[in-house]
């Protein structure tokens, strides 16, 4: 059996993390976008690609690969979760002023389809639901190139200041 490798490499995350902090979230997320900032290692790692941000909205994808498979020959069902959880995430980070962050408090995710190995690029489309001071929701779906569902799902996400002592 042929052994496969796969190399991947990535900026510190502590030094874009600082950057985006000087910029309100749109900012922040169309600049990753644009490669002016880059993209957190996870994202790297899994190979995700920022497709479009506006205040509220992020679609984020990623081409199912053989790396990112299971044992019945599809994609891992954490690669979808991984990919929610990324579009719901940026999807509030376009919403926030600078100097905050944001952290996942809950995901849930309602798989109805498999993400298929070189089926093709897969996007997941996430919007703010309810934006509150300490408490956002967002919603999220991700389908296929020709807009078959796969996985549908929200989350909620707790807003935080950041403050340089």
């Amino acid at each position: 059996m042929a052994e496969r490798t796969r190399t991947i490499s990535w900026a510190d995350p502590e030094l874009a993390g600082q950057a985006t902090f000087t910029m309100r979230g749109l900012e922040a997320v169309r600049a990753m976008f644009r490669g002016e900032l880059p993209k957190p290692p996870m994202g790297e790692l899994l190979g995700f690609t920022g497709e479009l941000a506006e205040e509220g909205r992020a679609v984020l994808s990623v081409v199912p690969a053989e790396y990112h498979s299971n044992n019945a020959g599809t994609a891992h069902g954490g690669l979808a979760g991984a990919l929610m959880d990324a579009a719901l995430t940026t999807a509030v980070l376009t919403v926030l002023p600078e100097n905050h962050y944001v952290n996942t408090l809950q995901l849930s995710l309602h798989y109805v389809r498999p993400l298929l190995i070189d089926g093709g690029k897969v996007l997941a489309e996430a919007t703010v639901v309810h934006r509150g001071n300490t408490i956002t929701t967002a919603s999220a779906e991700i389908r296929t190139a020709d807009a078959k569902l796969c996985v549908h799902g929200t989350g909620t996400f707790m807003i935080r200041s950041f403050r340089r002592d």
